[in-house]
């Protein structure tokens, strides 16, 4: 997700992409049965944007469930 270089910078000093995306890769971590997202990749460049989705993707094939809200289609149609 390329936080690697934040990994010593304290949350609240981070951008609001780069805390969507340290929320995002987060997800993995969790073990839990139920995961909600709400606008997980909203104003994120294209390309960190997939990157969300493939983590998402990781998190679904180990049998999380998943609630997800947004606005975009493509998002929907992909993670669902």
């Amino acid at each position: 997700m390329g936080l690697q270089e934040f990994a010593y910078v304290p949350a609240m000093q981070l951008s609001g992409g780069l805390k969507q995306r340290m929320m995002a890769a987060m997800v993995p971590a969790s073990i839990a049965p139920v995961i909600f997202l709400d606008e997980p990749a909203i104003g994120m460049h294209p390309m960190t944007r997939r990157e969300v989705w493939r983590v998402i993707e990781k998190s679904r094939g180990r049998g999380s469930t998943i609630c997800l809200t947004t606005h975009h289609p493509d998002e929907a149609e992909r993670l669902s």
